[in-house]
């Protein structure tokens, strides 16, 4: 029976660690929170929850951020947002039947401007972004957070991605004393 190589073992290794140290905010993008701020006129930049449940992004997206994809919000695409917007804003939501004539595709059901309100609190999701809400998240709890006005330190910011953590370098560590070890096993053990 073959055995994989020391070397072998040692680049599946590597590949896992690098699997592992790929976080979710890669799949985000991180143009969009402004490309939303543009289109709409906002007085700061939204968060990434107001489609996403953190603001890490990626894949974990709520009611709005369905909303968006259903309209044609594609990712690294600004264009495909701004549009998803305007369909918003003219109370159209591609997904539903029949088809609005907002959508293009040959659709032809009238929408009323305003009329979308993803999280059922009485308050349409444009207006909601454009007063600071989140369109996924109803009355109180979602007001204000939008934006945040959160900042630490001289001229801080909220970065579009959380900081580095030492993960990746002490899993790299372990290995690397692993596989050490098991050549030097190996090596006593040819003698």
């Amino acid at each position: 029976m073959h055995r994989p190589s020391l070397v072998s073992r040692f680049l599946f290794g590597v590949l896992v660690l690098a699997a592992s140290t790929v976080s979710q905010s890669a799949l985000a993008t991180p143009t969009f929170p402004g490309v939303v701020r543009d289109y709409l006129n906002l007085g700061c930049t939204p968060q990434c929850i107001i489609c996403h449940h953190t603001n890490e992004g990626g894949i974990d997206i709520n009611d709005f951020g369905d909303l968006m994809l259903r309209n044609g919000a594609i990712p690294y695409d600004e264009d495909t947002v701004r549009n998803a917007l305007r369909i918003i804003e003219q109370g159209a939501d591609c997904g539903a039947m029949p088809v609005p004539a907002a959508c293009g595709h040959g659709g032809t059901a009238m929408t009323t401007p305003g009329s979308l309100d993803t999280d059922h609190d009485g308050v349409d999701d444009i207006t909601e972004l454009r007063n600071g809400d989140l369109p996924a998240t109803p009355g109180p709890a979602g007001q204000g957070l939008a934006c945040s006005a959160v900042r630490y330190g001289c001229g801080a910011r909220i970065a579009p991605e959380p900081p580095a953590g030492h993960t990746g370098a002490a899993v790299l560590g372990i290995t690397l004393l692993w596989v050490g070890a098991r050549a030097r096993r190996r090596l006593r053990g040819s003698r």
